[in-house]
Formats: C-alpha cells, sequence, structure tokens
C-alpha cells in the first residue's frame, strides 16, 4: 500500500501569501538614461574601438525591470531585476490600505524634442497615454501600487491584493 504525503499548505504554493506586482519601465525612458552616457563615451572615444566595446555593456540597460512583492501585512519588497535574474533587493514602505483603488489614469509623457524641417523652432513633444493603477488608500495618504496596460491584468492583481490584504475595493473602471 502506497502512502501518500501531502505537503504543508504553505509549501503548496510559495506564492499564495504574497502578490507580485511587475513594474515596467518604458523604452524611452531607458533610451532617456542611457543615450547622454552613450553620447559622453562616443565623444571620449574619437572612434577608437576600445571604446565602442564600452558602449556594448550599456545595452543589458534594455532588461532592467522591477518588481514589488506585497505579502499579507501589507509589507512590501522591491526586487531590481536585470533580464528576469535578481539583482538587488529591498525594503519598500506603502501605507498599510484601507482600501484599494483601481483606476483608470492619464499619464503624460513629455520633453521630447523633435526637429522638423519645416519649423523655425523644435517642438517639445508631449504623449499622452492612459494607464489602469492600482493604489492603496488610507485615509488622506496614498501610494499607486500597479500601472499596466491591459485591464484584465489590473482586475485580477486587484482582486489578488484585496484578497490577501482583507480589503475592499472601490472600482471606478466602467463595465
Amino acid at each position: 500500500m502506497k502512502q501518500t504525503t501531502k505537503l504543508p499548505p504553505e509549501n503548496k504554493n510559495s506564492l499564495s501569501n504574497k502578490v507580485v506586482l511587475k513594474q515596467k519601465i518604458g523604452i524611452s525612458s531607458k533610451v532617456i538614461v542611457i543615450t547622454p552616457i552613450l553620447l559622453i563615451i562616443l565623444f571620449i572615444a574619437e572612434f577608437n574601438y576600445y571604446y565602442v566595446f564600452v558602449m556594448i555593456i550599456f545595452i543589458p540597460i534594455f532588461g532592467f525591470n522591477y518588481e514589488y512583492v506585497i505579502n499579507q501585512d501589507a509589507k512590501c519588497h522591491s526586487r531590481l531585476k536585470l533580464f528576469n535574474l535578481i539583482i538587488y533587493s529591498y525594503a519598500k514602505n506603502f501605507v498599510k490600505p484601507e482600501y484599494l483603488s483601481l483606476m483608470k489614469q492619464s499619464y503624460r509623457e513629455g520633453g521630447s524634442w523633435i526637429w522638423h524641417p519645416f519649423f523655425t523652432e523644435n517642438i517639445v513633444v508631449n504623449s499622452r497615454f492612459m494607464l489602469y493603477t492600482i493604489k492603496f488608500f488610507n485615509g488622506k495618504l496614498r501610494d499607486t501600487v500597479f500601472k499596466t496596460s491591459k485591464k484584465e491584468e489590473a482586475i485580477q492583481k486587484t482582486n489578488e491584493l484585496s484578497k490577501l490584504l482583507n480589503v475592499r475595493i472601490t472600482n471606478t473602471l466602467k463595465t
């Protein structure tokens, strides 16, 4: 007769008492960070092949992201990741939520310079976009914990956080 051993509940699913919120950094933000560095290297390089190799070293910045891991006590850790490998983790302080809010919010990315031959001046372009956000609220305090362009993902993460933290959801999305 075979004996089957059951795993303890905490080992069945190691993420059952945590919610992982993977944050995405926009490509334009990464380009804004890396462009000045590359221009300085090019200026110093004077087209020496050694410095071209140094420029290649900065390519991994495009694989950089971070995530928040929130546990049942509303304690959070931020993990910095490079190509899905955790390179650094630290405690992140969010307000302990009384309730969660799920909303669609407008964001603006500004300061992009465009030169157009038909205009005598450079044009500053401000691009606007909408993201679904999850926020923790406690009185007048609030923290944005997650932003995504996918409605289903935002709803799923909000429900997971609500169950984990045992708080209510204020959903401002129109169904």
